[in-house]
């Protein structure tokens, strides 16, 4: 009896024994599977690595920027671009080609995306040797002329009695037939033509091409993808010049008497090699006639962009030429004694 009490003990410390070790393996401080799993890559999106940031990665020191905003004063606000449209299809499409990439430069009416766009092409064609076809204007033509000629050799026999009443009414009445029909030939050919710039408009839905000059910033879909509604495809920025959409106290702005062709001395924090924090000279565009909760209105100041500096980028405006710093004066050095004569 006490040898088998102490065979249960034995059992009842190796089973403990073994569930305190399976415990200690699923503690926190293992890593679990799912932090080693790949995250499933979104369908037309380009996934870049993330870096570890290193001392070359980290942002470039503000000091200058900040020690000469401090003396220029204005408001402080960021710029944007001034023109941005994120573009896509408004009735679902497959990808068929993309003719830019993130980064380049485009000008208006440039293709930017095709959709796949083969039936409608295809019907387009044959709409437009419809339109063209003036073929039944031209027989209507010639059938109005011919009854013409007969109704007028009618009319000098019907002068001299020589004509059947009832064949010179029929003559009559071929006149006008052959007038409607011609005007029926016409009226046909144009609803045609309509109908070809009816399908040239739903060809133009299968492209997006850029509405103005700009960069491309990105591109979300790769030839033979499947997008939807209004899904994003492109995003279209211009950023020269930039704007600043700046919320001003009511009373500078009533102050300044600030309007359309105001002047706004703009000073923006640029890198070193471009140049550093920078003053230029930028104008108003508007002046919102409202205002909001804060007291403030609308002043939409453009900036010249010639460097293409990224939108984005914190600025300081004010719209009173600033004072430059007068320059310190070094101290006159003491005259010396004059030395007595002998």
């Amino acid at each position: 009896m006490i040898n088998m009490n102490l065979w249960k003990i034995l059992g009842c410390c190796l089973v403990t024994h073994a569930a305190v070790i399976a415990f200690a393996r699923q503690t926190p401080t293992s890593p679990t599977p799912a932090a080693s799993t790949p995250t499933a890559p979104v369908p037309g999106v380009t996934l870049v690595p993330t870096q570890a940031a290193t001392p070359e990665a980290t942002p470039r020191a503000r000091a200058d920027f900040d020690h000469r905003s401090a003396s220029f004063g204005g408001h402080a606000w960021v710029t944007k671009p001034n023109r941005d449209a994120v573009m896509g299809f408004t009735f679902p499409v497959e990808i068929a080609h993309v003719a830019v990439r993130a980064g380049d430069r485009v000008t208006a009416g440039q293709l930017l995306v095709r959709a796949r766009d083969g039936e409608a092409v295809s019907s387009l064609a044959v709409q437009r040797v419809r339109a063209e076809n003036d073929a039944a204007i031209k027989t209507a033509k010639a059938n109005l002329e011919l009854a013409k000629l007969r109704f007028d050799a009618a009319q000098r026999a019907n002068a001299g009695s020589a004509m059947n009443p009832q064949e010179f009414e029929e003559r009559r009445l071929a006149v006008e037939a052959s007038e409607a029909q011609s005007a029926n030939a016409l009226a046909t050919q144009q609803e045609e033509q309509q109908k070809l710039v009816q399908l040239q408009e739903q060809v133009q839905r299968y492209r997006l091409e850029a509405r103005y000059d700009g960069i491309v910033d990105m591109v979300a879909a790769e030839p033979g993808q499947a997008v939807d509604i209004n899904q994003p495809v492109l995003r279209l920025v211009n950023i020269d010049p930039l704007w600043i959409d700046l919320p001003t106290p009511i009373d500078e702005t009533l102050n300044l008497k600030l309007a359309e062709g105001s002047r706004a001395w703009v000073m923006m924090d640029a890198p070193a090699d471009l140049g550093g924090a920078e003053v230029k000279i930028g104008r108003v565009l508007s002046v919102s006639p409202v205002t909001d909760n804060a007291g403030t209105r609308r002043v939409r100041v453009e900036l010249p962009n010639a460097r293409l500096l990224p939108a984005g980028l914190p600025v300081r405006v004010r719209f009173q030429e600033p004072t430059p710093p007068t320059p310190s004066t070094p101290p006159t050095p003491p005259t010396p004694p004059a030395t007595a004569k002998n």
